[in-house]
């Protein structure tokens, strides 16, 4: 997490992640939506643009993609 910068990765709808090459047979993958407390939400909202936050904030606002291969 940085706080001077911002970047938001929107993942298309349907079908977005795409596993290719050798290996990726039998794999699957599942975007995971983050699920922030309502206390990590006040907080990142009451941060002043001169302030920094702990690390792992950003962590608590991102998406994950699960990969699953078997």
């Amino acid at each position: 997490y940085d706080p001077t910068y911002y970047i938001e990765i929107l993942h298309e709808e349907g079908e977005p992640i795409v596993l290719s090459g050798s290996g990726s047979e039998g794999c699957s993958a599942e975007i995971e939506p983050p699920n922030p407390s309502l206390s990590d939400i006040a907080f990142a909202s009451a941060l002043d643009r001169t302030q920094s936050a702990s690390d792992g904030l950003g962590e608590v606002f991102a998406e994950t993609v699960l990969v699953d291969c078997r």
